[in-house]
């Protein structure tokens, strides 16, 4: 799990990083009152052109300077993206959040990285609302409390724990992860 959440940390911190990259780009641009819209001001075969449209020599080697942190970026957030990927195919909640719809593989691998385990958070008849989620507790009366569950479900393994609810009200049982988180 430990790796999981590494791997998403990384993902995030290079992803926020080459948004930076990205704006700062078409600041310059704009700056000198270039029209930059869409994304052909990024690419490689188009760049001479852009670069060309700059006519100070200093600011048009610090638009090269950031084409090469974007380059450099880019390349290291699709080798994270790999390997988060990689190593989000290890937990079985991934492949339990994909069922929902609008989660993807990215989108599972870092909620599962990134939200704390849930049995430690839900308490019965309330509600929490984390990344997108509603997690309600489906016992009527009896609240799972920090790891031990009450007797009624230990008694039943098939037992709908928790059910989860996304944005647009559509509900998904999902028993098994519960137990996995617990086990973790």
């Amino acid at each position: 799990m430990r790796t999981l959440k590494e791997l998403a940390r990384s993902y995030l911190a290079i992803t926020r990083d080459l948004t930076r990259v990205m704006s700062r780009l078409k600041a310059i641009y704009r700056s000198w009152g270039i029209a930059c819209a869409g994304q052909q001001v990024y690419a490689p075969r188009y760049r001479a052109e852009w670069l060309a449209k700059i006519s100070e020599a200093g600011v048009r080697r610090r638009a090269e300077f950031y084409y090469q942190q974007f380059d450099a970026l880019a390349a290291l957030r699709q080798q994270a993206r790999r390997k988060l990927l990689a190593e989000s195919r290890e937990h079985f909640a991934v492949k339990l959040l994909r069922q929902i719809p609008s989660i993807g593989p990215i989108r599972a691998a870092l909620l599962v990285a990134l939200i704390q385990t849930p049995h430690r958070r839900i308490v019965c008849g309330t509600k929490i609302i984390e990344a997108g989620l509603e997690i309600m507790c489906s016992l009527p009366v009896k609240c799972i409390g920090l790891g031990s569950p009450p007797e009624q479900v230990s008694q039943s393994p098939k037992t709908r724990l928790v059910q989860v609810t996304d944005l647009r009200n559509q509900p998904w049982y999902i028993d098994d992860w519960m137990e996995h988180m617990r086990r973790l």
